[in-house]
């Protein structure tokens, strides 16, 4: 199977997907705490995920998950010893640059659509990424749009019962629930939400995902637009851009 991951594509590859799809994905992550149960990266595996995904299923180019995330859960893994170190962010005008940056460089090359999209759902990045797409302006043909998971699912908690169960249906081998203490009257740290020891499971995830992955398809053909009978309008062919 083709790969749809920017820095996996050849260079026939990544031309024959442009023109058939001139949209790029940007995922947005973290690394944070999410219970004992999930890995420190989930948000931005589980989001760049669902953009492969959708990338397969409807065309697109993903673009490398961005890990920088701005403040989110903070003073977790006692158990571990890690208090805030279990936390890794940056200052939001950086991240903030490093969105802006990869738009204008999309842009250049010519592509149609770019949806930069969050894992990492603290109301403050939420903003941060939807303002970025938002106040864009091309200097070619570029549309933007900034969007969260949070847009995607009907559903949203924090390492609980859909995080969890989404993550085992996109990747079950960066989740183990045996790290969970047994005992259901134990509170979980980090953990926000329906309790996952009762709740989660990989079917619930892969129905979340299917709809998750629908709207998105959804969302960058509306981006790029379509023309007659169903067919993507012609993009111009990618610019190369040169050092000075």
């Amino acid at each position: 199977m083709e790969p749809v991951e920017y820095r996996c594509l050849l260079p026939h590859q990544f031309a024959a997907r442009f023109k058939r799809m001139p949209l790029a994905y940007l995922p947005v992550g973290s690394l944070e705490w999410h219970g004992e149960h999930l890995c420190l990266g989930n948000d931005g595996v589980k989001i760049e995920e669902l953009c492969k995904r959708a990338a397969l299923r409807g065309g697109g180019i993903v673009l490398p998950c961005i890990y920088l995330g701005v403040t989110g859960m903070v003073r977790w893994g006692s158990r571990y010893g890690l208090g805030n170190r279990g936390v890794f962010a940056v200052e939001p005008w950086l991240l903030r640059h490093v969105l802006e940056a990869q738009l204008r460089c999309l842009d250049v090359m010519g592509f149609q659509g770019a949806m930069v999209i969050t894992g990492h759902d603290p109301q403050e990045q939420v903003l941060l990424v939807k303002q970025v797409a938002a106040e864009f302006r091309p200097t070619r043909s570029l549309r933007a749009l900034g969007a969260s998971d949070l847009d995607l699912g009907d559903e949203v908690d924090h390492a609980a019962k859909w995080e969890t169960s989404i993550l085992m249906a996109l990747r079950p081998e960066l989740v183990d629930m045996s790290r969970l203490p047994a005992d259901l009257k134990q509170k979980l740290e980090g953990v926000g939400g329906e309790d996952p020891r009762t709740t989660a499971s990989a079917e619930l995830g892969r129905k979340a995902v299917e709809g998750m992955v629908k709207k998105l398809c959804a969302l960058g053909r509306k981006l790029v637009g379509k023309g007659p009978k169903g067919k993507v309008k012609p993009a111009a062919p990618p610019r190369t851009v040169r050092k000075r």
